[in-house]
């Protein structure tokens, strides 16, 4: 009687632990699906209204991307990185990749 109990700690104890690496796959591969590791950019304040930068998914450089701006939980403002600008020269990409979002932003 021992032995089973044993064996049916055993079988549990490795199902848990099945159950949670393919829990733990499915969650990464959910995440990477929403979230790619493809998007860069940055941004800067140009003033207190404006702010400008470029944004590009690399995985697809043409694919023109949109950039929202929230501060606090609050969206300010929204644009396809579509600007043509002289500091996008890039060999291997577009040349429009740029944004520049214009919103009054508190201090």
């Amino acid at each position: 009687m021992n032995s089973s109990r044993l064996q049916l700690v055993n079988l549990l104890a490795g199902k848990s632990i099945l159950e949670t690496i393919f829990v733990g796959t499915l969650a990464v591969v959910m995440w990477l699906n929403a979230f790619p590791p493809t998007f860069h950019g940055w941004g800067e304040a140009v003033n207190s209204q404006a702010i400008a930068g470029w944004a590009v998914n690399s995985g697809s450089p043409w694919e023109r991307v949109e950039v929202q701006l929230f501060v606090d939980g609050n969206l300010y403002g929204s644009q396809v990185a579509d600007y043509h600008g002289p500091t996008l020269l890039r060999p291997d990409g577009p040349k429009t990749n740029g944004m520049a979002i214009t919103s009054r932003l508190r201090n």
